[in-house]
């Protein structure tokens, strides 16, 4: 869904609970954020996927790991620019 909609939805919502509507920027930012990170997040999926399918074929995937750690760094990276959206564990 656009970043416009997105942004009339969670004003509407804020509205509609007792707070004050988020700024466009503030929602186009958030959604960014999501955005990117979903698409490390599949990315991810791709190369676990692939290296299953090499492994059941017995061949031993030498970059995954590297590649699957980059992909981490690039979401911590991506969380890190929006410190407000960092996850606590």
């Amino acid at each position: 869904m656009p970043a416009a909609e997105t942004c009339r939805r969670v004003g509407a919502a804020a509205e509609a609970i007792g707070l004050i509507r988020p700024s466009y920027q503030h929602v186009r930012r958030v959604v960014q954020v999501e955005r990117r990170r979903r698409e490390l997040r599949a990315e991810a999926r791709k190369v676990l996927t692939g290296a299953v399918s090499t492994s059941a074929a017995g061949l031993a995937p030498s970059v995954v790991l590297e590649r699957l750690r980059e992909l981490q760094v690039a979401e911590e990276l991506v969380l890190q620019k929006h410190k407000a959206f960092v996850r606590r564990e």
